[in-house]
């Protein structure tokens, strides 16, 4: 939830790949004060989704729209971002490896838990393979108390690059990225089902 761990170019990213992959209709609710998803949407202006920079996610569904997509604020405490939490079917928390931002995820889960029974995956982002931190993270997510995505998100010029050039539609970024919507796609329908029977 914290700013600066790519929690927006993982959004987009993800509402994208998913309406690309499933034809579904999804929107992305840029709820952060920075509106850098609806900034990006305007800069790439080729995304297979739409931004909306306000709006109740049950009222875009209502409207036609299968997904909604949220971008929060970077502030965990604030109204909008307390109010995506109730509201989401999974809450996606991106984590740079790093201990301060470990803690900080730690933290996040344990708001996340308070204000819904929803699942909450943490997505290792800007990951480094074989750096000291990169082979640490195992060991830290295994204390963040939360079910942490098996995909790691690498640092990839890719990724950096997609504000300007839409959307990370090609190459290792989007196998990794298709891996990581399979993750979350299995995991909102194992809640689901668990939850109507």
């Amino acid at each position: 939830m914290k700013g600066g761990t790519g929690k927006t170019t993982l959004a987009v990213n993800l509402a994208c790949l998913l309406s690309e992959t499933t034809k579904k209709k999804v929107v992305i609710l840029d709820l952060d004060r920075q509106e850098l998803a609806a900034a990006w949407s305007q800069v790439a202006g080729n995304l297979p989704c739409s931004v909306v920079k306000s709006g109740n996610p049950l009222d875009l569904l209502k409207s036609g729209k299968d997904v909604v997509v949220i971008d929060t604020p970077g502030n965990l405490h604030a109204q909008e971002t307390q109010q995506a939490i109730r509201a989401a079917d999974l809450v996606l928390i991106p984590c740079t490896p790093s201990p301060a931002e470990m803690e900080a995820s730690r933290r996040t889960v344990g708001v996340v838990r308070e204000l819904s029974q929803k699942p909450c995956l943490v997505v290792i982002n800007r990951l480094r393979p074989g750096t000291i931190t990169g082979r640490a993270v195992e060991d830290w997510a295994a204390q963040l108390g939360a079910k942490v995505a098996e995909t790691k998100i690498q640092l990839r010029e890719a990724y950096q690059q997609t504000a300007l050039s839409g959307w990370v539609n090609k190459g290792e970024g989007k196998e990794e990225l298709q891996s990581l919507l399979i993750e979350i796609l299995d995991l909102v329908a194992n809640f689901s089902k668990t939850n109507t029977l």
